[in-house]
């Protein structure tokens, strides 16, 4: 199986960009300095950051910290978690020098004075706009929605606990308030932070990754920190994050709408913007051809660590110079690997490897569920290897090419349309369909054959699909509708969402009201083309439900999404038909009264 984690092993031609960003972060004369590193979900930005960090040595003059935003996001605040974290990487170069230790311990106590600090400051702050250190969040929500007009009984009562348990818990903590003032204790820290920088005569290059996981109040305040607290010389900043998802959690938290002003925040903040380079096939040829001979899964030979070398390099050249010349086949490739040559068993899994590649790449960038997403890409190989495991147990005849048509389907058809190719599995006596090899002939136009309504939604990529070897008409796919539910738990196709849908699901689900503001700016956030892939996953949910007796968590996220997009609104009534719950319980009827997409 292939791991989900960050590697610093350049497989998808990443290294000239990691070049470019360590070059700039390198010269002196435009520090301070801030760049963000930008891309969606899954595209690499943390192998990329890797790559650069390893390019950025830690030594006498460099301090290197690379800080996970979402590691510390349930457990401390944003902001003080980074200073903590600083004070720490500081505190080590420090003692290793024997020189300043005790600056070091004084700027340890200037984060935990802002900590109380913010305890008091909290709402007051937030309502003059000085950023704040809280740990109290609970009732910030409420207090925005009162200012706006928006609020209801339930938020009157958060705000109110929160003044009360704020003056309950900073008690006799600090002293008179004009010793005490924000703007005072942010520069003091600034100050020191500045000496102690000059006096070790180094450096500061903080990398701050996992923002696309913070909640957007998170990601804001890791972002206020470096530039109110830590931006000044001697310090560079690379910020890895979904530039959809900044801009979101910028809007969400000042309740700014207006585009030009959300521009104007991440601007500031973000003086360098690069983006994670574009994928496209050769790249993901490359990537997969690497990972199926130098990774390979289970107990599969891999290649000598001479031979994976002399692979990956050839292809990483080609992919520099694809403008050019064409990406490699596997004689080319083989041609070229010749000190050490391969031996035949190596010969053999780079011929497979890149049959494979050659075979998927292509579907798998035009696919919009996939988009040629190697954190994708990761798990559907890994889907099929669970496959193959649980065939050879099973005593089950069924070729990889086979399996892994079949995982191309579900992911890139989606939910309904695997589920209702496993129903036309499921009627026949044979395990044969007669639809698929009718798509497979092609002698008939697609407007001749009749396709469930779930294909016709996704008839671009059916019609491409089946076209791919090895044909599946012909062949019993019981075994393969068997294998499909036995792993369909690995299968999370949410993974296709864009951030800023993502975040919006996570809202939904956790809905209790239709009506709620947060309700309704979750479905104003995902964008139209994405509404039906969101009901998916909040259909999803619901199905999870072992009873309808009481409302099932997720369901007012779906009431409200359906009122938005007629294609949702289909698919959540299709499915509650399907529970066949008549009469439906009381709360669903009342829930579901005046709906135009509903008929009972």
């Amino acid at each position: 199986m292939w791991s989900d984690i960050e590697t610093e092993i350049d497989f998808l031609n990443y290294s000239e960009t990691a070049d470019l960003v360590s070059s700039i972060l390198e010269q002196e004369n435009i520090r301070p300095v801030s760049l963000g590193l930008f891309g969606g979900w899954g595209v690499g930005k943390s192998s990329l950051m890797r790559m650069i960090i390893n390019d950025i040595k830690e030594d006498e003059k460099n301090i290197v910290l690379n800080f996970d935003a979402w590691l510390f996001q349930d457990y401390d605040d944003a902001r003080a978690s980074l200073l903590q974290k600083i004070g720490d990487v500081l505190y080590e170069k420090a003692k290793k020098e024997d020189k300043i230790v005790e600056k070091v311990e004084l700027l340890y106590s200037r984060i935990d004075k802002l900590r109380v600090l913010g305890l008091l400051a909290e709402g007051t702050a937030f309502a003059a706009g000085i950023p704040t250190f809280g740990f109290i969040t609970r009732g910030l929500s409420g207090v925005r929605d009162l200012a706006s007009g928006e609020g209801d009984k339930e938020d009157y009562d958060d705000a109110s606990n929160m003044v009360a348990d704020v003056k309950a818990r900073t008690k006799g903590l600090i002293g008179p308030e004009e010793n005490n003032s924000p703007p005072k204790q942010i520069e003091a820290f600034r100050s020191e932070l500045k000496e102690i920088l000059n006096e070790l005569d180094c450096t500061l290059f903080v990398f701050i990754d996992n923002l696309d996981r913070c909640l957007p109040e998170k990601a804001i305040h890791t972002l206020e920190a470096v530039r109110l607290f830590l931006f000044m010389e001697r310090t560079a900043f690379v910020i890895a994050a979904d530039e959809d998802m900044i801009r979101l959690a910028v809007s969400q938290h000042y309740k700014a709408d207006l585009d030009r002003l959300v521009t104007d925040y991440l601007d500031k903040l973000v003086q360098i913007p690069v983006r994670v380079p574009q994928i496209g096939v050769p790249e993901l040829r490359a990537f997969i051809i690497l990972l199926l001979t130098t990774q390979p899964a289970n107990s599969e030979p891999r290649l000598r660590d001479e031979v994976a070398e002399s692979l990956k390099t050839f292809l990483v050249q080609r992919l520099q110079s694809i403008w050019e010349k064409p990406f490699p086949e596997k004689n080319e490739i083989l041609d070229a690997l010749k000190s050490p040559e391969p031996n035949n068993a190596e010969r053999l899994s780079i011929e497979r490897g890149t049959q494979l590649a050659r075979f998927i790449a292509p579907i798998l960038i035009r696919s919009r569920r996939v988009n040629g997403n190697p954190r994708i890409v990761k798990r559907m190989l890994n889907t099929l290897r669970m496959r193959q495991i649980i065939a050879e147990r099973r005593g089950i005849s069924l070729s990889e090419e086979a399996m892994l048509k079949l995982v191309l389907f579900e992911r890139c058809a989606g939910n309904k349309a695997t589920s209702d190719l496993m129903n036309l599995v499921g009627k026949s006596s044979d395990g044969k369909v007669p639809l698929l090899a009718e798509l497979e002939e092609g002698d008939k136009s697609p407007d001749e054959i009749d396709l469930p309504e779930s294909w016709q939604k996704e008839k671009e990529f059916i019609l491409e699909w089946s076209r791919l070897e090895p044909t599946l008409g012909d062949k019993n796919l019981r075994p393969a509708a068997y294998l499909s539910r036995e792993t369909q738990s690995i299968y999370t196709p949410s993974g296709s969402l864009s951030v800023k849908t993502e975040r919006a699901l996570a809202v939904l689900i956790k809905a209790t009201r239709e009506s709620a503001q947060s309700t309704r700016n979750a479905t104003t956030a995902i964008e139209q083309d994405e509404a039906l892939l969101a009901m998916e996953e909040l259909i999803r949910k619901l199905s999870e439900a072992a009873s309808w007796k009481v409302k099932p968590e997720g369901w007012s996220g779906a009431v409200a999404l359906a009122s938005r997009s007629d294609e949702a609104a289909n698919a959540l009534s299709t499915f509650l038909k399907s529970r066949e719950l008549n009469p439906p319980p009381r709360w669903m009827a009342t829930s579901l009264k005046n709906k135009s997409w509903w008929e009972d």
